[in-house]
């Protein structure tokens, strides 16, 4: 008799064991995606087609189905100046199949400009890369020469506009310091995103307009606008034409901005590993190269832990030049 008593307690033993087993096998904080992804992948763009970051988006996009295996669908989710496509992402499923292509400035600053906007850009996405650097112009289809424009906001405060593509973006940031470098005086046109910004531009229904270079190269080339500055450090190999900063003096004024991917927060580290090493061999590749050149962007790898401390770095920067200058969405 108790032979089966001791029996019974250890095959009662044996089954708990084997239950506890099961259920740390299937816990999800301890599952490996080892068959990640086998659906397609979702990479959504918080801004409408046809601008830089669309651009920048379907290339990777390609070239990701390709590795990957399976369809990379580009989702463009457009609206209050990359809140809704941000926002959507945010609160997605974090399992590897939804991720997002973003301007750095953008995402720090959307939770500062929409009190209705609820995610956090450090702790509720997970930086995967950078995959693509972007220089900031200004253009005119009514001044020669950004000195001319300059002079005439100093004499006439606040009748000089510039158009951008909408509040808060990194053309509207770059226009509130560039006021405060020379302090003037310009009125800002937000635009719901680059396309009908441009429209405006070459109708010279706006004096001015800041954007990518991306956006201005192919009008500069076909003579239908004229680029006044670029805000970097040397002249681009794009435009070579185009003065910098400095040259039309503007000291060490620099804006420039990156495109990132990125994942909810707690996507298992094994995927946001496998991305982050993808898209490096994309990044460096000479096709990359080749493409980016053609529409005047510069492929620029950074690591996942790079890209994190350079979101910290941009939150730091234009929370403060919101605060200072009260911009507000709601």
């Amino acid at each position: 008799m108790e032979m089966m008593k001791l029996a019974g307690k250890l095959l009662l033993c044996h089954m708990q064991f084997l239950c506890l087993a099961l259920l740390f096998a299937a816990s999800p904080s301890h599952s490996q995606p080892s068959d990640w992804p086998n659906k397609p992948v979702r990479l959504v763009v918080p801004y409408p087609p046809g601008g830089a970051t669309d651009a920048a988006a379907r290339y990777y996009a390609g070239r990701l189905s390709t590795v990957l295996n399976q369809q990379v669908i580009v989702d463009n989710r457009a609206g209050a100046t990359g809140a809704i496509g941000t926002q959507y992402v945010a609160t997605s499923p974090a399992d590897g199949y939804t991720l997002i292509l973003v301007t750095a400035e953008n995402l720090s600053a959307i939770p500062l400009l929409y009190k209705s906007v609820r995610f956090d850009p450090v702790n509720d996405f997970v930086a995967i890369a950078k995959i693509v650097d972007v220089s900031i112009m200004a253009a005119s289809s009514k001044f020669d020469s950004f000195s001319d424009l300059v002079a005439k906001a100093k004499a006439q405060p606040g009748t000089v506009s510039y158009a951008t593509g909408g509040t808060g973006s990194v053309a509207h940031l770059t226009g509130e310091l560039l006021q405060q470098k020379e302090r003037i005086k310009l009125l800002h046109v937000p635009f719901k995103g680059s396309a009908p910004a441009v429209q405006s531009l070459i109708a010279k229904d706006v004096d001015m307009q800041i954007d990518s270079d991306l956006t201005f190269a192919p009008l500069v080339r076909a003579n239908r606008t004229k680029a006044l500055v670029v805000f970097s450090p040397k002249r681009l190999a794009s435009l070579p034409d185009v003065p910098t900063a400095a040259e039309v003096g503007l000291g060490d004024f620099t804006v420039s901005t990156w495109f990132g991917i990125f994942a909810p927060a707690k996507t298992p580290q094994p995927i946001v590993r496998r991305l982050e090493a993808e898209l490096k061999k994309i990044a460096e590749d000479g096709e990359t190269k080749k493409y980016m050149d053609g529409v005047g962007l510069t492929p620029s790898f950074g690591s996942a832990e790079a890209v994190g401390k350079l979101v910290e770095s941009a939150n730091t920067r234009y929370s403060k030049i919101i605060r200072d200058n009260d911009i507000r969405l709601d």
